[in-house]
């Protein structure tokens, strides 16, 4: 198995406006050192195999898929279907991601306690939008709801000043 890419997203911590940043409020969010690794490796069939691992490299989340999108196996199914609508909405945003997307095993390590509250989600829009090379924004805005702010931090290494 060949490492294809790896891409890194910081988490964040939220130090004003926790819920005015939602109605506009000028806010300032500072990026952790602590993230999200995402890393694409080649797989020889022709689906895509997930594994999310937590910061002490234990199995939370697996899944594959085959190209229709139809589960082959799953421990979570609520997350699957999670996952599967932020991929179809980059196949959307990017239709040539479907490429490289199925024949890949990709495995999604937490540098955080998921409990803490860093970002477990944005960094992975953020990963994500960085693999299929589409805008991470837009993806927040067609998947999530959200100000932007943990967008923003897990792509920023300093302080930032954000508002919707």
């Amino acid at each position: 198995m060949s490492l294809l890419n790896e891409f890194h997203a910081n988490g964040k911590l939220l130090l004003t406006g926790e819920y005015a940043v939602l109605d506009g409020a000028l806010s300032l969010a500072l990026p952790c050192k602590l993230g999200q690794k995402l890393e694409v490796h080649r797989h020889p069939s022709n689906t895509l195999l997930w594994q999310g691992l937590t910061v002490n490299n234990e199995t939370w989340f697996t899944c594959e898929l085959n190209s229709d999108f139809s589960v082959i196996h799953t421990n979570d199914d609520s997350k699957t279907l999670r996952l599967m609508d932020l991929l179809k909405q980059l196949i959307t945003l990017n239709p040539a991601f479907r490429i490289p997307l199925f024949g890949s095993k990709v495995i999604t390590r937490l540098e955080f306690d998921q409990q803490w509250g860093l970002g477990s989600s944005s960094t992975l829009i953020h990963l994500l939008s960085q693999w299929a090379e589409v805008n991470p924004f837009q993806l927040l805005t067609d998947s999530f709801q959200g100000s932007g702010y943990d967008i923003a931090s897990a792509g920023s290494k300093f302080p930032i000043l954000y508002q919707k």
